[in-house]
C-alpha cells in the first residue's frame, strides 16, 4: 500500500516537472519573439510565475 502511494507521488511529480519544463519553454519562446519591452515582461512574468509554482514537483521527484 505504501509502495503504491510513493509510486503515485513519484509519477505525479514527474508529470509536474515535465509540465514546468514545457511551460518554461513556451515562455522563453514567447520572450524570444517579443519586440517590445511590455511584451517581454508579460512573457517573463507568465513563465516565471508558473514555473515557480511547479518547482516543488522537482523536489517531489528527487525525494520520493
Amino acid at each position: 500500500m505504501v509502495h503504491n502511494l510513493v509510486l503515485f507521488a513519484h509519477i505525479l511529480g514527474a508529470f509536474g516537472l515535465i509540465a514546468a519544463y514545457t511551460i518554461e519553454a513556451i515562455g522563453l519562446r514567447g520572450l524570444r519573439g517579443a519586440t517590445r519591452r511590455d511584451e517581454a515582461l508579460l512573457w517573463l512574468r507568465i513563465s516565471q510565475g508558473i514555473v515557480m509554482r511547479l518547482a516543488p514537483a522537482s523536489l517531489g521527484v528527487i525525494l520520493i
